[in-house]
């Protein structure tokens, strides 16, 4: 999750700056690092009242809700200029619940299947099955339009997978 994020966030301001809008860049970097400071600030009080355990801990949780606050903004900021509606249901909501399914199917996975068949098979199966889970629920709630499958490579393969899974 934060490596998409991070790699979103620098899309979007990549977009942004081809855009010729340097000075929005400027004020959604500023955004990012006062959030990260704020919240390097409340993850030494967490560490010296003992919540947190480490220094590592807490940047990991500063440079995620900077990055949070940055790929928000940005995004938002990138689809106000070309004039782009998102739909948050099919982008971000039926996504994330895909997402949540699958990964407490590979901690349910992890949990029973690990004593008996040790770490490196369960990692693999819990990769698969959590890959076809998510992707049988995106296709089973219609995640994607067909024009998207048109222009995605294999997308008649999905295509083809969508028809069954739904018939």
């Amino acid at each position: 999750f934060v490596i998409m994020l991070v790699v979103l966030s620098q899309f979007f301001v990549r977009c942004i700056l081809y855009l010729g809008k340097w000075r929005y860049v400027l004020l959604t970097l500023g955004m990012y690092v006062l959030v990260f400071v704020l919240s390097e600030m409340v993850c030494l009080q967490l560490i010296k009242s003992g919540i947190i355990k480490s220094g590592i801990e807490g940047l990991i949780y500063s440079g995620l809700a900077a990055f949070l606050v940055l790929g928000f903004s940005a995004g938002m900021y990138l689809f106000r200029q070309l004039r782009i509606k998102p739909d948050y249901l099919y982008w971000i909501g039926i996504p994330a619940l895909a997402s949540v399914a699958a990964g407490l199917v590979c901690f349910l996975l992890g949990r029973f299947v690990t004593p008996h068949m040790g770490y490196p098979f369960t990692v693999i199966v819990g990769f698969v099955v959590g890959l076809i889970l998510y992707w049988v629920i995106l296709l089973i709630c219609r995640s994607f339009r067909r024009q998207e499958l048109e222009v995605m490579p294999g997308g008649w393969v999905i295509e083809k997978l969508l028809e069954l899974l739904v018939k």
